[in-house]
């Protein structure tokens, strides 16, 4: 993504200037090791647990490969976290089948440890990621500079990367707002072509013309995802149910992405009038954290009794103000609390109610809550070499991006 404003992201915590370095120049600059929970072996175990060590792979992919070799349903099998495709990432994967004996004889692939459990593995069942990141970079300087600034500004911006929006193609969140209006034929055409990004002529062609036989020939094998939605609407022409042919997991980022937009813009608007994550105002949400800024509490609302106490707490980091994350069961008022956020919902004519979609309820969600603000835990910087930790769901590239200050101008 050439510019961080396209998810939302309008802003810099820091004032720093942001250090020469190169970002991810080999798979083995990004290395990333999933921290579980804690997963019980069981030599019964109805599950297989793979930790597995891959080395630019993307995760959906290695999905179909699973699918393949252990002949099961993707139904059944199961992962805790999706990783950068590029870069070299240890992560559990949870296959439901009694069947041990398969060798993975992949490229770039390593089985690093196999057990069985009865315990399912599920999206967000991590308590975090531990990083190492060669920024090849001559100096630490300037890196712990930034790093002492954040310190006193309450730790880093909890913004959603542009792994959530798509980095070769931002358009996932716009996908999500079309489906949110219903626009089904809007959302699959952006799905296949954003004019306005898109240079390759396969794309521009079934744009133009919506000619899905042809395009099934032009798009190239590599896109499966799309041509598996080019298929459906040749053999039903049905826009509405186009997105059911994906995998689940891909079908609900579509909305996960909008909602992430909204956060991203509530987030920046946020940082430039207060200019810290560590102020605390009547009507914020907060929640408990853990040592890695884990939530770990039900959400609670700021007011005039406790405000002095939760901001102490905010800044002894036992305790963390969040933004929502807009569903059909999130509170209207702290939709109207936010003003960009609501603001941009009235632009699109966008309700919370219509993120319950009853024709699609797998398309549905009915919202959450999220940090604003996390910290490196552990974290170690020699020779321009980064080793630290971040909670679930955290973006070490949203921590990044502080320290290199690329993908925008400054404002």
């Amino acid at each position: 993504m050439t510019d961080d404003r396209t998810a939302g992201i309008l802003c810099y915590l820091t004032h720093g200037k942001g250090i020469q370095g190169i970002f991810k120049e080999s798979a083995e600059d990004f290395i990333v090791e999933e921290i579980t929970s804690g997963l019980s072996e069981d030599p019964n175990g109805k599950y297989l647990i793979l930790q597995v060590r891959l080395r630019n792979w993307e995760t959906n992919k290695f999905l179909i490969y699973l699918s393949r070799i252990f002949g099961v349903s993707r139904k059944r099998i199961s992962y805790a976290g999706t990783k950068d495709r590029v870069g070299v990432t240890t992560q559990y994967f949870c296959i439901n089948t009694p069947d041990n004996a398969h060798e993975i004889r992949l490229e770039d692939v390593t089985i690093t440890r196999k057990f069985r459990s009865n315990q399912m593995l599920r999206l967000g069942d991590l308590e975090g990621n531990r990083f190492t990141v060669n920024l090849h970079t001559g100096s630490d300087d300037g890196i712990n500079e930034l790093n002492m600034e954040m310190e006193t500004l309450g730790g880093f911006p909890n913004f959603f990367a542009y792994q959530r929006f798509g980095s070769r193609r931002p358009i996932t969140h716009i996908v999500g707002k079309y489906i949110l209006k219903r626009d089904f034929r809007s959302a699959v055409m952006e799905y296949l072509c954003d004019p306005s990004l898109d240079k390759e002529d396969f794309r521009k062609n079934v744009y133009a013309t919506q000619d899905f036989r042809t395009a099934l020939r032009e798009f190239p094998q590599n896109l499966m995802y799309e041509r598996a939605i080019l298929q459906h609407m040749v053999e039903t022409g049905g826009f509405e149910t186009a997105f059911g042919v994906l995998p689940k997991n891909l079908q609900i980022m579509f909305v996960h992405a909008y909602q992430s937009y909204l956060f991203n813009l509530a987030l920046s608007g946020r940082i430039i009038s207060d200019g810290t994550l560590s102020s605390v105002h009547e009507g914020d949400i907060f929640t408990e954290v853990d040592g890695l800024f884990n939530s770990r509490g039900e959400p609670r609302e700021v007011n005039s009794v406790n405000r002095a106490m939760i901001e102490k707490s905010v800044h002894e980091d036992r305790l963390r103000i969040m933004i929502p994350l807009p569903g059909y069961d999130t509170n209207a008022k702290a939709i109207e609390r936010d003003e960009i956020m609501h603001d941009e919902l009235e632009k699109e004519g966008i309700s919370i109610q219509d993120f319950r979609i009853t024709s699609h309820p797998e398309l549905s969600s009915s919202g959450t809550y999220r940090v604003i603000a996390s910290r490196p835990v552990a974290l170690l910087v020699k020779n321009g070499i980064l080793d630290f930790k971040l909670g679930r769901g955290m973006y070490a590239t949203s921590y990044l991006r502080e320290i290199m200050k690329e993908n925008m101008d400054r404002r």
